[in-house]
């Protein structure tokens, strides 16, 4: 195996190293790390745009690095894995005069190219510390871009219009002019027309005769470099930016520049200099005369120069520590681990999370503190790393594995058995790869013999299959060869949610053998030696198990049951849950859907824009509430302290309609008491069948609207979005057999409830179109199903 230069960030760093002398042990890391300011920039088919704005169908632009040279790298458009917004502390600002400008919290991942132009990556932090001729990249070769569809001397043309050509108002066909003074623009423009066969009218009037105007009807029709320039391949940009030379650049200078008052052409030309190789900055000028416009001047390095190259040295660039307590850092989690970004209009290439990482070179640690075997000294280990999906696995985990370790150097592939042999010094530790999201999976990891399982994106994975899968860590290599004398699991994820299996594991009831670098866990242990297994085998094995998990895999009994499936498989977290705070419009009407019921109910509050978006911002979960104390207690201050004036509507499950056996008052009634009508009015579905209720949702969750997803869910409702994402599920019985009704449970309510919400606005919109379009033909018989009662 070749030596492979990686030097993890801190956390990373003590990850890595962390574990028990011969027992089982849990690591787990919670990302991300490495993020950067909310000012940062990053790049968009169509654009730059502020880090801190960024919406779930944006596409980010990926930089998959050459391992030698620095402006070879590929640049492609991907939707990221994952955006990570979390609290800052400070920041260290990389900057010198004219070429860069970083601003990236400590443990940020820099890669730059060293004195012997080999890739390598460190953190900010260690960068900030020792700077000594590293090279950030900040080149480029754009790839997958569909082109403009021009030919080379139309695209000159349209630059040469871009900078001078004029369209009058009142013409429509594509008449142009062009209006001169120097020389070289006539020859120029002159030369480019006839070469693409277009005829042209000179004319030069007697009250300005330095001026020479020449009228064509251009094929182009255009004044700015917007929309599918961005989509331009690289030989299209090297034309246009040796053609601006001749029109807004300056000629024959010995640095090439590019004038012009609008913002977005000079990121343009910025990105076009970066992608071919070259590099560029830009300056405003403010212009102090009345009536004058401010101006952008793109500075442009050519191709090969040495200012072209930009360097972090202790005597050109300043490492400054910036304050940044509340406010906050964001980060793009990409397969290749980099994109393209931009801070005060400098372009760089940055890293994302390292934990994946270190998650990965964990094995080859942990391998190498395996005894040998006393038959050939060789340190035999076997790890399983673990992705929840197939396509996940394949496309990120595997991804990284083998930019790190690559076939042929760090060890061999196989793959028909989906296994790496990772062989270095005296090591040699097999490397599974495994999609565990099914119950088949669960059977095959029950018969593995493993001395690692290594869970990528743990919070993904569910709690069952963990505990599965830790009874098979330390089978491998078997006792009469030596036994395993360093096993476990570790793993690496962002964040998950409050209230799940992986937050009481790894935040609210530790096991004393779990290490945990978000905020790291004590280590109390006891001590017990079993003859036939590990040290401490069973002791550590049984650390934070339930019950019944006990019964089965120690005391070898049947009991292991996998969750229903959710009920709505559609909603995705990354999708339809809003990054930013979603505001009620008063002008629009605004709906309850209600689940009432003592043992548990629930209120979710959400309006449809005008783009037929379903817009969910508040929730109320209850328990041990009637109608009337929801109403005093909760509803009634909620409205009045949030949405007085707004024209509300309660829609409320079907069966409240039914009268109460204690006192004949249905909820309904409660619910349309004279006392209450100012405040809201009540509309109740016809039914309360499952069925619609989910095609309803269906209608949303699965929509996308020129605004993007149908449905946008506030991050505060915390419980609709857990019930969402799989707490509100199908019941299974004992035998394993999927029940056609929803489990009865804490997430069953807030479900419903939504689904009368999604109900209401699919069935009352639709009769409102209906009766738009075809009023003349809705008899006296007419049924609204929201009918008031």
């Amino acid at each position: 195996m070749n030596n492979v230069e990686y030097t993890p960030p801190p956390t990373v760093e003590d990850f890595i190293k962390c574990k028990l002398d011969g027992e089982l042990f849990y690591s787990y890391i919670v990302g991300p790390y490495g993020p950067v300011s909310g000012d940062t920039e990053f790049l968009t088919p169509t654009g730059w745009k502020r880090i801190d704005q960024y919406e779930n169908t944006d596409k980010i632009a990926q930089w998959i690095p050459d391992d030698f040279d620095s402006v070879k790298g590929k640049l492609e458009f991907v939707l990221p894995k994952d955006y990570i917004v979390t609290d800052a502390d400070y920041f260290i600002h990389f900057r010198n005069k004219n070429s860069l400008s970083m601003m990236v919290s400590p443990n940020h991942r820099v890669p730059y190219y060293d004195y012997r132009g080999v890739l390598q990556v460190k953190t900010a932090q260690e960068l900030a510390a020792s700077p000594s001729k590293a090279t950030i990249p900040t080149a480029f070769v754009p790839r997958n871009m569909p082109g403009l569809g021009m030919s080379e001397n139309m695209i000159r043309l349209a630059v040469a219009i871009h900078a001078d050509g004029h369209f009058p108002d009142k013409c429509t066909n594509g008449f142009c002019l062009f209006n001169f003074r120097k020389k070289r623009k006539i020859e120029r423009a002159k030369i480019l027309l006839d070469s693409l066969g277009i005829e042209y009218e000179e004319k030069v009037y007697d009250g300005r005769p330095t001026e020479v105007i020449l009228k064509f009807y251009s094929p182009y029709v255009g004044k700015r470099y917007d929309g599918k320039w961005w989509g331009a391949t690289r030989e299209e940009l090297e034309i246009i930016i040796s053609e601006i030379n001749f029109w807004d650049g300056a000629y024959l200078s010995p640095d090439w520049r590019f004038f012009t008052v609008n913002k977005s052409c000079a990121d343009f030309i910025q990105y076009a200099a970066h992608a071919v190789g070259g590099r560029a900055s830009i300056c405003k000028v403010i212009n102090k005369k009345d009536n004058w416009k401010d101006h952008y001047i793109v500075n442009i390095a050519r191709v090969g120069s040495m200012k072209a190259s930009v360097m972090v040295r202790s005597d050109n660039c300043t490492r400054e520590i910036i304050p940044a307590k509340g406010l906050k850092q964001y980060c793009f989690s990409t397969e290749s681990s980099f994109f393209l970004a931009r801070h005060a209009d400098r372009v760089f290439i940055t890293g994302n999370s390292g934990k994946t990482t270190g998650m990965l070179f964990k094995i080859a640690y942990m391998a190498k503190l395996q005894d040998k075997d006393p038959r050939d000294g060789l340190r035999k280990s076997r790890a399983v790393v673990v992705r929840n999906t197939a396509a996940q696995l394949r496309d990120t985990t595997l991804s990284s594995w083998n930019y790190w370790f690559k076939d042929g150097q760090a060890g061999k592939w196989f793959a028909t058995k989906v296994m790496f042999l990772l062989k270095f010094d005296d090591v040699e530790c097999e490397v599974m790869f495994r999609a565990l999201d099914t119950e088949e999976d669960v059977a095959r990891v029950l018969s593995l013999e493993i001395t690692f399982a290594v869970i990528d994106e743990f919070v993904q994975i569910p709690g069952k299959i963990i505990e599965a899968l830790s009874g098979r860590c330390g089978r491998y290599p078997p006792k009469k060869d030596g036994g395993a004398t360093n096993f476990g699991m570790w793993g690496a994820s962002n964040p998950g949610e409050e209230g799940t299996w992986w937050h009481k594991q790894l935040v609210e009831e530790p096991p004393s053998n779990l290490f945990y670098f978000h905020q790291p866990s004590g280590l109390a242990r006891d001590a017990e030696n079993l003859e036939n297994l590990p040290n401490k085998y069973y002791l550590n094995l049984l650390a934070g198990k339930s019950d019944a998990w006990i019964k089965q895999f120690v005391e070898a009994e049947w009991g292991y049951n996998v969750s229903g499936q959710p009920v709505v498989p559609t909603f995705s977290r990354e999708l339809h849950v809003s990054k930013y705070p979603i505001e009620p419009n008063q002008n629009i009407e605004l709906i309850i859907g209600y689940d009432p019921g003592l043992a548990g109910s629930a209120l979710i509050f959400g309006q449809m824009d005008l783009f037929g978006r379903l817009l969910v911002f508040d929730e109320i979960i209850l328990q041990n509430y009637g109608t009337e104390r929801m109403i005093r207690d909760r509803l009634l201050p909620l409205i009045k302290h949030k949405y007085e004036g707004f024209d509300v509507v309660i829609a409320p499950d079907p069966a409240a309609n039914s009268r109460s056996m204690s006192n004949e008052t249905s909820i309904v009634q409660i619910l349309k008491e004279e006392k209450w009508r100012k405040y809201w009015r009540v509309k109740v579905d016809d039914n309360n069948l499952l069925s619609p209720r989910l095609e309803a949702i269906e209608a949303f969750t699965t929509k996308i609207t020129e605004k993007g997803p149908a449905l946008r869910v506030d991050a505060s409702c915390k419980v609709l979005i857990r019930a969402l994402t799989g707490g509100w599920r199908y019941e299974k019985t004992q035998k394993g057999i999927e029940k056609v009704v929803p489990e009865k449970n804490e997430y069953s309510h807030p479900g419903d409830a939504f689904g009368y919400l999604c109900r209401y606005h699919v069935r009352y919109n639709a009769g409102k179109t209906r009766r738009v379009r075809h009023l003349s033909n809705v008899s006296s018989t007419f049924h609204n199903p929201y009918i008031g009662r």
